[in-house]
């Protein structure tokens, strides 16, 4: 048989011995809404041109125009984005912290930014969650708000000297992965 373990064609069995011919292998539209963190529904209605091959109706047509989960599709968008802008603000604001220490000139503009940039993160973080429909007492949530709290009290702990210098870059960068690992995969 094909689907034997070591039978005439290899390749055929998947490593954990199950049948690779009966598994359905996920289309373009669906690993790519995967890799972006968007349900295929949304990402699908968020471009007339997509709608139309997923759904095989013209984008022009009556129905796609009043289609309104192209509206979700892009409010999730707008939340990565916001995302984004206040995670650059509250690194922006840490580094100038550590790099001017308790007398510098720009130390007033990077607490402001810092604290816009938190709550940007904030805001547009639990705008994300809700629109996924993930509960708010999920795993990597819970990760991602104890290392919001960390980012939050970064400022302090660089303004009384205790993270400091490369190994305080080191800490904020790798805290920072760990918070991207947790909201683009969501392992738990």
């Amino acid at each position: 048989m094909l689907s034997e373990p070591g039978g005439k064609w290899p390749g055929v069995v998947g490593h954990r011995g199950e049948a690779m011919l009966s598994q359905k292998q996920p289309s373009y539209h669906e690993r790519y809404s995967e890799f972006l963190g968007i349900p295929l529904r949304l990402w699908a209605a968020s471009h007339p041109m997509r709608r139309r091959r997923l759904h095989g109706r013209a984008a022009s047509s009556k129905k796609a125009r009043e289609d309104t989960t192209m509206d979700e599709a892009h409010r999730l968008i707008l939340y990565k984005i916001l995302h984004l802008a206040g995670l650059m603000a509250v690194f922006s604001g840490i580094a100038v912290a550590m790099t001017q220490g308790k007398d510098g000139s720009l130390r007033k503009p990077a607490l402001i930014f810092h604290g816009v940039g938190l709550f940007l993160l904030l805001f547009s973080g639990f705008g994300m969650v809700a629109r996924l429909g993930v509960s708010y007492a999920s795993g990597w949530v819970l990760l991602k708000v104890a290392i919001w709290l960390f980012f939050g009290g970064a400022v302090v702990l660089a303004k009384k000297g205790i993270l400091k210098g490369p190994s305080g870059w080191a800490i904020c960068i790798a805290l920072g992965v760990v918070a991207a690992w947790a909201g683009l995969l969501k392992p738990f």
